[in-house]
């Protein structure tokens, strides 16, 4: 799986206002790409946190913009942790996002269109 052809489907997905599918497919392009480094740094053995410690540090690497602090359901939180913990996590493990929670809470805003 290439994160680059994830993030080319993500945009045809946006082409067509699929934005709730083109969120999804990222997570799990993020998601298999931090288990990819994961790997390489950890080999076979998975520690407790491993999942959420690449993700955010996957998100981090990728643009320093996900480091930044914004308030998110009235409290500082930041941008990564934001997609880690009520995106990825939500996808993953209780197999649900709850869009309507974010709506209003969040808008992104690419900067190359």
């Amino acid at each position: 799986m290439s994160v680059l052809i994830r993030c080319e489907e993500a945009k045809m997905l946006l082409k067509h206002q699929m934005y709730n599918a083109a969120l999804i497919l990222l997570l799990v392009a993020v998601s298999g790409a931090s288990e990819v480094r994961r790997k390489e740094v950890n080999g076979k053995k998975k520690f407790p946190g491993d999942d959420r410690k690449y993700f955010l540090d996957f998100l981090n690497r990728a643009d320093e913009r996900f480091s930044d602090t914004v308030f998110f359901l009235g409290k500082p939180h930041q941008i990564s942790l934001i997609f880690c913990k009520y995106l990825r996590c939500d996808l993953f493990h209780e197999a649900k996002i709850n869009f309507g929670e974010l709506n209003g809470s969040m808008k992104l805003i690419s900067i190359d269109g």
